[in-house]
């Protein structure tokens, strides 16, 4: 879909919106066909002709993130088509919604000011709210798995579900997006960084001393037209900023430890005599398929539900608890079959870093 498609498809849209709205479609002046008029004024022109005209000359996409004009939309619905001025914020949240809410159209346009009144603030906060709206959509863009982002650590990485362990930074100006900035071609620094540690200790991501793997770049927005950009593109540096990969991890190693090969209708029927709180039966005192269910769930459950999040370092503490606080053979060896049998290929070097640990703290003893 070209631009001009897109723009009649976003026309499409606010008419059926102007039609209804029980009070502009009373309105004596009132005209389906000023919803031409109302969406080329949103985009800072004068008439639908004069839109067209800039998305033929490919001047206009119709695709990106959009500061919808007031002020043009104001002197084109007001001024000239006596529409109320009271009615002025309602006819500019029509226009955004109008575009906002079709993926096909492509566009973003749910912002809080125009650039030429008072700046919007977050309540509560000195930060602008288009810039953090804005910014945050550029990061949303740039998170997507099939972006080139992704692909570039996937060099660097094993890991077939990396999308909850990125982190960024990006350096927006705190004065973006002003009425300087449209029109023009902006770079923002940037620092996106991976956490080696897959989310294990939640406080250590938090405040960055996690293990990382991480690159400084940029990220690059062009005008999409008169009053927006097209969605960002990123470079990234060849040399990492931060590298504290392990040399398995360097190697791209298999992390996945088999593990003994536990009978899954026992293991589930472990889980499940846990969570209804029951006993350990005679019959089952020395199944370890059977018992390392039941110490995932056995307690509050977190075992089973750290591993489910990528967790193995809690998740094994706690099964290895929930073990030793029960009259069963080796605690360590039915906690470490329970979370095994349970893990992912992105958390199992984790695990298996976590259960050496043990072996090697029992052995210095």
């Amino acid at each position: 879909m070209n631009a001009q498609q897109r723009f009649k498809l976003l026309v499409s849209h606010l008419r059926k919106l102007l039609s209804d709205d029980p009070t502009i479609s009373k309105l004596g002046q009132f005209s389906p066909r000023h919803a031409e008029t109302l969406a080329a004024a949103g985009f800072g022109y004068r008439s639908e002709f004069h839109y067209l005209r800039a998305a033929k000359n490919k001047v206009e996409h119709c695709v990106g993130y959009y500061i919808p004009d007031s002020q043009m939309i104001a002197q084109r619905m007001v001024n000239d088509l006596q529409y109320p001025e009271q009615l002025l914020q309602v006819l500019v949240r029509l226009f955004e919604r109008a575009g906002t809410n079709d993926p096909a159209i492509q566009c973003r346009m749910d912002y809080d000011d125009d650039l030429a009144g008072p700046r919007q603030r977050i309540s509560g906060s000195n930060d602008y709210a288009n810039r953090e709206r804005l910014k945050s959509a550029f990061i949303d863009a740039l998170d997507e798995e099939d972006r080139p982002l992704r692909r570039w650590f996937w060099k660097y990485i094993r890991d077939d579900n990396p999308e909850d362990h990125f982190s960024y930074e990006l350096n927006v100006p705190r004065d973006f997006p002003s009425s300087h900035h449209l029109g023009r071609t902006i770079s923002f620094p940037l620092i996106v960084s991976y956490d080696l540690d897959l989310g294990a200790d939640a406080e250590a991501s938090f405040f960055k001393y996690n293990r990382q793997l991480a690159f400084s770049g940029s990220v690059r927005i062009v005008p999409s037209g008169r009053r927006g950009w097209r969605y960002p593109t990123v470079k990234l540096n060849e040399t990492p900023l931060h590298d504290q990969r392990t040399a398995a991890e360097r190697q791209k190693e298999p992390y996945v430890q088999p593990g003994e090969d536990l009978d899954d209708d026992e293991f589930e029927a472990g889980r499940e005599a846990a969570r209804n709180r029951a006993p350990i039966p005679v019959d089952k005192i020395d199944s370890l398929a059977w018992l390392a269910g039941y110490v995932m769930c056995w307690g509050d459950g977190l075992a089973w539900g750290h591993m489910s999040t990528g967790q193995a370092f809690k998740a094994f503490h706690l099964a290895l608890a929930n073990a030793e606080s029960l009259d069963v053979f080796d605690p360590l060896r039915i906690a470490s079959e329970g979370c095994r049998h349970l893990a992912s290929t992105r958390c199992s070097r984790q695990l298996e870093e976590a259960i050496a640990d043990e072996i090697a703290e029992r052995k210095a003893l």
